[in-house]
């Protein structure tokens, strides 16, 4: 009887209801009540209005409450985590006649109300109104297909995961020639790479070669070496293995599908982010297919896969106001080539297969996601000086690029001595802005071509 006068609450048309992460809450109404609400013109969210307020704050409902409402907001979310941590329960096993767990779920209700009201003239008064509604508008969408998730074809997914595990035994045995018994020791690989007469690039503060990802791939960039390709071998398909097939068969759920769970506001740049699984880090067809494979249409449907074209280079070359580009763009031809054309000063247009494009078209896409010199190396495959060439071309190419990185760096710069935060704004006016103890302004280029 509660539930149906709760519901028929919520279904009165002349009111409106707030939720905080209102995606979770009502995929938990509709699994236990079949409910939905027909208009989700009335429905709120106070997450997504902290997030357009500044996204790198916390989203989350005790630390806002605690900022904005009530100073005693996580009194209860502490109370009842010793209670569930004495008890031995974790959040499916809780007792629901637990005093603590009631206290707890009744006062988060209460919360999101006040808060709400407070976040909603704050994002009146910050300018943030759009962002918030165009956050809201894309909820119902992102709901469904969270609802329906995507067919997983486990037979193809467990196939692909075996050869990779088969693959990197394979290659575990072949490190052992150069004397790594464990290739995941980053000391050994170290160690047997300097014998092997492979040039290692950078030492930790204590003096050990670094190996991490993005030192090992520059690596691997400039040493042609088998002992280096085996190593960066195995740690992909180590990744695709665990990562990606591993991930897909974890998250299979009773209906065969994987249902990932978006999440619209959680990056600091306002872009897009999904886990379990992480279904929007799936490597793009032409690198490896078999990966996207592993989802398959119902019967009687078909999979379409579209992109946008240089949708990042597009908004780039917007905002930077690069007439070159923005001519390339409308006169249709491969931007790429042209970029290429530019920076290297060739007499024609570089053909599709032509290196100096791949270089080129590296380099724009490193500048623009606050990438350097040896990013250009590591992702184009060439040599640290060739990818410093790459990019001095590019700048002298497009002298937009530089004035509008020098422009989005004043500005943040301003705002930090105006607001005491350093942040720029999104297109649709939502705030971008960094945590205090950051201080990498030239990344807020590439948060406002992500937002």
């Amino acid at each position: 009887a509660l539930v149906k006068e709760a519901l028929r609450i919520l279904s009165d048309r002349s009111k409106f209801f707030v939720t905080h992460n209102g995606k979770f809450d009502l995929r938990f109404i509709e699994r236990n009540t079949d409910w939905l609400p027909k208009e989700r013109r009335f429905l709120h969210d106070t997450m997504l209005m902290a997030a357009v307020l500044n996204s790198s704050g916390s989203k989350a409902l005790k630390d806002l409450s605690e900022a904005y409402v009530w100073p005693g907001a996580k009194r209860w979310q502490s109370s009842l985590k010793d209670d569930m941590k004495k008890g031995g329960w974790e959040w499916g096993t809780v007792p629901i006649d637990l005093p603590s767990y009631w206290i707890y779920g009744v006062l988060d209700t209460i919360l999101t109300v006040h808060l709400f009201y407070v976040l909603y003239e704050k994002c009146i008064s910050a300018g943030t109104m759009e962002a918030y509604e165009n956050e809201r508008a894309a909820t119902p969408g992102l709901y469904y297909i969270e609802r329906n998730g995507m067919l997983l074809d486990a037979e193809h997914t467990r196939e692909q995961q075996s050869k990779l595990h088969g693959r990197c035994s394979e290659l575990e045995k072949g490190v052992t020639q150069y004397g790594i018994e464990n290739i995941q020791s980053t000391s050994q690989i170290a160690l047997a790479s300097l014998d092997a007469g492979v040039v290692l690039t950078e030492k930790t503060d204590s003096g050990k070669w670094k190996m991490d990802k993005d030192t090992f791939d520059l690596i691997a960039a400039t040493n042609d070496h088998p002992l280096v390709n085996m190593v960066k071998e195995h740690r992909s398909a180590t990744k695709m293995a665990s990562t990606y097939y591993g991930n897909f068969l974890t998250y299979q759920r009773s209906d065969g599908r994987c249902h990932p769970f978006y999440r619209p506001v959680v990056a600091r740049t306002g872009r897009m982010s999904a886990d379990m699984p992480a279904i929007l880090t799936v490597p793009r067809p032409g690198t490896n297919s078999e990966v996207r494979n592993s989802f398959v249409a119902d019967e009687g449907n078909l999979l379409i896969s579209t992109d946008f074209s240089n949708v990042e280079a597009r908004v780039f070359a917007h905002f930077a106001r690069e007439e070159g580009m923005l001519d390339a763009f409308r006169r249709g031809v491969d931007l790429h080539s042209y970029t290429a054309k530019e920076i290297f000063r060739l007499d024609q247009m570089a053909a599709k297969d032509d290196p100096l494009r791949q270089i080129a078209k590296n380099a724009l896409f490193c500048t623009l996601f606050g990438g350097g010199a040896s990013k250009v190396a590591i992702t184009a495959g060439v040599s640290l000086a060739e990818g410093e060439r790459a990019i001095q071309g590019l700048f002298a190419a497009f002298p937009g690029i530089k004035t509008f990185q020098k422009l989005t760096i004043q500005t943040a710069t301003d705002n930090l001595k105006a607001h005491g935060s350093a942040f720029v704004r999104g297109i649709d006016g939502r705030i971008l802005a960094m945590v205090e103890t950051d201080d990498r302004y030239y990344a807020f280029t590439n948060w406002q071509i992500q937002s």
